[in-house]
């Protein structure tokens, strides 16, 4: 009946909407900080999907899974309180101009 397919038009917008707002960008990380120790703080608050960051880079990109992830960490990070690597990195949700443009640039470095 009409139930399920309206239940079928809200999935996809769902699934469309969880697509943007996931990737959180970071700047003044200590160059001694890897990788892993930005993958364990973030995951802390939703599941990480990718972490954009080479040692010895002080900026970098953290890709998260959901939308509600990202904020989480987003509302957690935010306010430049959090230690990683010894230095206290500041956070922001990309808008979804530069999501677009950075998903590009992901893949053409592939």
């Amino acid at each position: 009946g009409e139930s399920s397919s309206e239940l079928r038009m809200n999935h996809t917008q769902r699934q469309r909407q969880a697509e943007r707002g996931i990737v959180l960008s970071f700047e003044g990380a200590s160059p001694q900080t890897n990788r892993n120790e930005l993958s364990d703080l973030c995951a802390a608050h939703g599941k990480v999907a990718y972490v954009d960051f080479s040692f010895g880079d002080t900026s970098g990109y953290v890709r998260f899974r959901t939308a509600e992830g990202a904020q989480a960490a987003l509302s957690a990070l935010a306010p430049g309180t959090v230690e990683v690597g010894g230095a206290t990195p500041s956070w922001r949700l990309l808008s979804e101009e530069e999501e677009v443009n950075y998903r590009e640039g992901v893949q053409v470095k592939k």
